[in-house]
């Protein structure tokens, strides 16, 4: 389990949350509770960039979170990042104006026993649909990705180097 990555993750986690405390009104986010929130109704904390970060920092965040309990190859990476990037896509697709009641009614009850997923539909009629957020999503998606890649190369020539040195030691003659 790679610490640092699971530190860059906790820390896109939290500047999510921050985005949902500072800038956006209570209730907005399904597992915040209401009393957490610091929204003013002055100048956003976050600026404009505060509408789509959430987007960016959620995918980022999963993403990392997927490949480090998937097995350590770019297949796996690729496969945990590409799908947080779809999900999100979807998921901001589905509050599209033209899509948004079909698929909340096409969901009704169904879920409403399974939590998080019971707000659903709630979140497909009420959501606002932003390309922004569809583009924020792939690339926090396509940055995990590079991150995760990046640490992956980083760490096999760490353990290259390691058991090269620890090669020569053991062959060598001499004693340690």
């Amino acid at each position: 389990m790679n610490v640092r990555l699971i530190v860059v993750a906790a820390l896109a986690l939290a500047a999510g949350v921050g985005v949902y405390l500072l800038d956006r009104p209570p209730g907005s986010a399904y597992l915040l509770p209401l009393s957490w929130s610091l929204y003013g109704s002055g100048q956003r904390f976050f600026g404009s960039l505060g509408g789509s970060l959430p987007s960016l920092l959620h995918a980022f965040c999963f993403s990392i979170l997927s490949s480090l309990v998937l097995p350590r190859t770019i297949g796996w990476a690729a496969l945990a990042c590409g799908g947080w990037g779809l999900l999100e896509t979807l998921l901001e697709v589905g509050q599209h104006p033209s899509l948004a009641p079909i698929l909340a009614t096409l969901i009704g009850d169904r879920f409403q026993q399974i939590p998080v997923l019971d707000h659903l539909g709630p979140y497909f009629n009420h959501g606002v649909f932003d390309p922004v957020d569809v583009v924020f999503g792939l690339c926090g998606a396509a940055f995990a990705f590079i991150v995760v890649c990046r640490v992956m190369a980083l760490a096999r020539r760490f353990f290259r180097s390691a058991q090269f040195r620890l090669g020569a030691i053991c062959q060598s003659r001499r004693p340690l």
